[in-house]
């Protein structure tokens, strides 16, 4: 290269060289990567407060003071899990018990004799009027309503409208027995014109967990306006 106007002839400008690192200035057995990796965990660790010994795993303790790699185990240490929760459900449910409805609950609930209309409009109102008052009309309507006086623990009721001549001193229902459907097989006359009649019934129950079914076929006789429950003519159990 020559200078403009004085003839002097300079050198130009060595290329320029790429500064690298020499392979003898890293540590030994350190790798670029594991090098990059310790810079962020040291940026990453420089954000946080400087932790106490106690905090370090191991037996560190206090040596491990003012370690840099120390350090960024500790913080990246996963946070501690929460204790597993209590298995479901967290309580013990109640034994169900059988409760009477009362006039004013049976005007919301249906019937348990499965006859599709309310307590109140159905069996209620012969369960929950005074004796000689109010009578089923037929023998199955006597019968649907004594099924849901054992559904509702009515002894009473079960008591009232018993034959005299077959009728128990007392009766205990069991509390621990729920029923819960009623289908009507067959009826026998037992009309409002009949005298007698018969009504063949299949009842489902549970008992402590276990399901059960009684299968009956009931007679009644009619006195006067009221018809009366007399015994089964034939019972199978399941």
């Amino acid at each position: 290269m020559a200078c403009r106007g004085s003839g002097v002839r300079v050198p130009s400008a060595p290329p320029r060289q790429e500064v690298r690192t020499p392979d003898r200035l890293k540590p030994a057995g350190v790798r670029t990567s594991s090098l990059c990796r310790a810079s962020r965990l040291l940026c990453r660790a420089s954000r946080l407060p400087p932790p106490s010994p106690e905090t370090l795993p191991g037996s560190a303790g206090a040596a491990a003071r003012g370690s840099v790699r120390q350090w960024c185990r500790a913080s990246l240490q996963p946070s501690p899990r929460l204790p597993n929760p209590a298995p479901w459900p967290w309580w013990t449910p109640a034994p169900q018990q059988r409760v009477r409805p009362g006039p004013d609950e049976g005007a919301a609930v249906r019937c348990p004799c499965n006859s599709g209309d309310t307590l109140q409009g159905c069996c209620g109102r012969f369960l929950d009027e005074p004796a000689d008052t109010a009578f089923p009309p037929t023998a199955e309507a006597l019968m649907r309503s004594r099924y849901t006086a054992f559904a509702t623990g009515n002894a009473p009721y079960l008591l009232r409208t018993w034959h005299p001549a077959t009728r128990p001193a007392g009766l205990a229902l069991d509390p621990d027995q729920h029923w819960y459907r009623l289908d009507i097989l067959e009826t026998v006359r037992g009309g409002p014109w009949d005298n007698d009649g018969t009504v063949s019934f299949e009842a489902r129950y549970r008992q402590q967990g276990t399901g059960g079914r009684l299968t009956e076929t009931s007679r009644f006789v009619r006195q006067g306006r009221q018809w009366l429950y007399v015994d089964a003519l034939g019972m199978d159990s399941l």
